[in-house]
């Protein structure tokens, strides 16, 4: 209910501040929506702790992560063998 409560008001919020750098000439608005396919936590803990973005060489940045109380939690840990992951390099057109 809390969720739902928060995604219908704050769908369409178009003014915040947003450091000088981020702004740009056109406007921003803030989308709200349901993450799919997983809704829960415990989906997403499933889905990504094997992942291979949670391989040791992935930076952090591009790994899923928990908080609690606003603060960072550990990832649960992996329960198999973590494969590294295949990076995609694009293609250059000219």
């Amino acid at each position: 209910p809390q969720a739902q409560e928060t995604t219908a008001s704050s769908s369409g919020a178009a003014r915040w501040l947003m450091p000088p750098e981020a702004s740009t000439s056109e406007d921003v608005v803030w989308q709200v929506g349901w993450s799919e396919p997983c809704r829960t936590l415990e989906e997403h803990i499933d889905r990504y702790r094997n992942s291979p973005v949670m391989h040791p060489n992935m930076p952090d940045e591009y790994k899923p992560v928990i908080f609690q109380g606003g603060s960072r939690m550990a990832f649960p840990p992996p329960t198999r063998p973590i494969r590294p992951p295949r990076i995609r390099h694009m293609k250059v057109t000219g």
